[in-house]
């Protein structure tokens, strides 16, 4: 058995969930879709998945964020993003939000 199966089997067994994500996936389907849709800037909606790992994975890759809430916006911009590649579409924002 690979040392990857070892550890999935491992967390299987003693932890009650837990996420496995595969980067080189992510970042295949990115580049699937950028190859195949070059005039389209991507946006990585935040909201379905913050893990930071994943969203430098993702930003890495030159996607810009869809986020819907203040937080979100300031992970994708600690995640290296400039407020230019951030879509902020929360509804009922505040003066403070904005």
């Amino acid at each position: 058995m690979n040392a990857l199966r070892m550890i999935i089997r491992k967390l299987a067994d003693t932890s009650g969930s837990f996420h496995l994500y595969d980067e080189r996936k992510i970042v295949e389907n990115i580049i699937s879709l950028q190859s195949n849709f070059t005039d389209i800037k991507f946006l990585y909606s935040v909201k379905c998945n913050n893990n930071k790992n994943v969203l430098k994975s993702v930003f890495g890759k030159e996607l810009g964020a869809d986020t819907a809430n203040v937080r979100e916006v300031l992970l994708s911009r600690h995640c290296g993003l400039s407020k230019e590649e951030i879509y902020y579409s929360a509804p009922g924002k505040t003066r403070e939000d904005i």
